[in-house]
């Protein structure tokens, strides 16, 4: 019982982080490339997708075939290390992201300092 709880209130929190996330991007408070907001936004879908299987999954098992419940559950951890990847993409990315805007701040601060001499 316990377990249902905190994994529906994982579901909850996972939803409302996406929530912000997008409302960060459509009012330009978030800065962040395509390829993050991609990465982003699926990471949050294939996380919600494995706290659904996990909190249905022994409902909608019960009683069907062991081939069927390990084909589910195969399914299931191939969605969990496909969101470690798409966490490892989103790192590189936001790291690229940074890294060019870092050296945007340089140009313009040498380009600031030529301008006084």
């Amino acid at each position: 019982m316990i377990v249902r709880v905190l994994i529906t209130t994982g579901i909850v929190i996972v939803a409302l982080l996406v929530i912000l996330e997008i409302r960060g991007w459509l009012n330009g408070t978030r800065q962040m490339s395509k390829a993050q907001k991609v990465y982003r936004l699926s990471a949050g879908l294939v996380l919600e997708t494995i706290l659904v299987m996990i909190l249905l999954g022994r409902t909608i098992l019960a009683g069907l075939s062991p081939v069927t419940q390990i084909t589910y559950w195969t399914a299931a951890m191939a969605l969990t290390f496909m969101l470690i990847v798409i966490a490892l993409l989103d790192v590189r990315a936001t790291l690229l992201y940074y890294t060019e805007r870092r050296r945007e701040s340089f140009r313009d601060l040498i380009s600031e300092e030529r301008r006084k001499e």
